[in-house]
């Protein structure tokens, strides 16, 4: 009796971990990154790239983007932070640099 009770006391102690190392859960993603930068407004006005056809506030982790091409990457989408404790100004998620699988420039 006294195993079982320590094995589960040992199961909830390690489904309760804040290490944000723990926290991460990530997938392989297949995104299109535009060619141009847009206008978006985060803690101020400022220039973003469009991932998927939307604003993307932050960078892709490994990626040297340059204006002009359209380009598909393989990426990892990661988990940063736990739901319940994401900063304002964050995102819940980050993209790390897989691979490049095409570049098309892309005349204006």
């Amino acid at each position: 009796m006294k195993m079982l009770f320590l094995a589960s006391a040992a199961l909830v102690l390690v489904g309760c971990s804040t290490d944000p190392k723990d926290l991460e859960s990530s997938q392989v993603e297949t995104v299109t990154v535009g060619p141009t930068m847009v206008n978006c407004v985060g803690v101020g006005a400022r220039k973003c790239m469009t991932v998927n056809g939307a604003a993307y506030y932050s960078t892709i982790k490994g990626f040297d983007y340059q204006p002009g091409y359209r380009y598909q990457l393989k990426v990892k989408k990661v988990q940063n932070f736990d739901p319940k404790n994401v900063p304002a100004d964050a995102s819940l998620y980050r993209y790390d640099l897989i691979k490049v699988i095409s570049k098309t420039a892309v005349s204006n």
